[in-house]
């Protein structure tokens, strides 16, 4: 029977969750914030589940007064999330005494509830308990549901807003497609936007000609959550090392205003273009981009400039990005070893690794971006067009 089947999940993906939340806060490696924080979110999704599923095993019916303990736990969700974002994105993020404050709509609710529920007389805490169980309680409840679910939204929104400005930082300060990973961190905003999403079906559907499919509304909603976290999270727990984190007060940006220069002097338009020469002549000559780990601030080191200045010649002078800016001299100079290889058995893992990347799937993606098409293909027309030609 699917309630049968939901409520078994539901009790696995309870204790797995505890299970994640203890495990995070026993970390010693690594970011201690990042895993406390991450562990107060799952903690949190484990009591705001194990509250429901108490409710519908009928529990609360029993022992009414230790009932909507958890009401307001689904308002934890939304500031830990984006809390732990800045945590693992930045890393001079440092939990301050004002950032308590993410957490009023919290304590207003559970204050309001158990106050109002406490007040209630035995009779009308089991009236109230059953209406709920039967989905029954409208009005009010569904006001404050909306409000939840558009509190948790509002914070997704936020915190997706930190993942953009990010990779925009790390695309002007590295040339590893690895630093702009935040594969992890997206995973985890769109599985709980996707949750969340079928929650919020699950709550109003009754509204809707589809109230006969709240059951399996839910049983999709638990299913998900238990393939999430037997695979997604456990996943990521174990490789720690998804993204580079950066100085949170970069963030005002990578460049300084245009025409500034060490320190407050103009830069006028003949020396942008001198020092852009010079930009293009050491990349030539020295062929720092198959240094893999090649950073803006290397980079501007080489060339005896500051790298708030270097990364303005970039953006201005040459129109890119230094992520595009270092990559594009590796894709070319893969496309040379290809169309004129050395060794005629040189293998495409190779070619990516002597231009300066480290990843397969970075290499391809950006090769197929330039190119139109994978390494692979491109080595294989490469060949064909010199056998054509009678070289061999």
């Amino acid at each position: 029977m699917p309630f049968d089947i939901t409520s078994l999940l539901l009790g696995v993906i309870i204790i797995q969750l505890l299970l994640l939340a203890i495990f995070l806060f026993s970390q010693d490696r690594g970011r201690k914030q990042s895993h406390l924080l991450l562990g107060l979110f799952f903690l949190s999704l484990c009591l705001n589940l194990a509250d429901g599923l108490l409710l519908y095993l009928k529990f609360y019916l029993r022992y009414p007064s230790v009932a909507l303990w958890g009401t307001g736990c689904t308002l934890l969700l939304g500031p830990f999330l984006y809390l732990y974002t800045r945590s693992a994105l930045f890393k001079d993020f440092f939990f301050s005494p004002k950032m308590l404050l993410h957490f009023i709509p919290f304590i207003l609710l559970e204050l309001v509830s158990l106050i109002a529920y406490w007040s209630l007389s035995h009779d009308e805490k089991i009236n109230l308990l059953q209406q709920l169980t039967n989905r029954q309680v409208h009005g009010v409840f569904d006001a404050v549901s909306a409000l939840i679910f558009l509190h948790f939204f509002t914070y997704q929104f936020f915190a997706w807003q930190l993942i953009k400005r990010y990779q925009a930082i790390a695309a002007s300060r590295f040339s590893d497609l690895q630093k702009n990973n935040v594969y992890w961190l997206k995973t985890l905003q769109v599985a709980f936007l996707l949750f969340f999403f079928l929650g919020l079906i699950k709550t109003f559907i009754y509204l809707t000609p589809f109230a006969n499919f709240y059951y399996v509304v839910f049983f999709l909603l638990v299913t998900l959550l238990f393939v999430f976290v037997n695979r997604v999270v456990l996943k990521a727990l174990n490789n720690p090392a998804m993204f580079t984190s950066l100085e949170e007060n970069d963030a005002t940006g990578a460049a300084p205003p245009a025409g500034m220069k060490y320190g407050g002097s103009a830069v006028t338009e003949n020396e942008k273009e001198i020092l852009r020469n010079k930009i293009l002549d050491h990349m030539v000559a020295k062929r720092p981009y198959l240094d893999a780990n090649l950073s803006l601030d290397e980079l501007a080191k080489q060339l005896q400039l500051k790298p708030r200045i270097l990364s303005q010649l970039i953006n201005e002078s040459i129109g890119q990005s230094f992520f595009d800016f270092v990559n594009n001299y590796r894709i070319n100079e893969a496309k040379k070893m290809l169309d004129n290889p050395e060794d005629p058995k040189i293998t495409v893992l190779e070619v990516l690794y002597a231009v300066g990347f480290n990843s397969k799937s970075s290499f391809n993606t950006l090769f197929k971006k330039q190119t139109g098409l994978t390494p692979s293909e491109y080595k294989r027309v490469s060949m064909q067009k010199r056998s054509g030609s009678g070289i061999a």
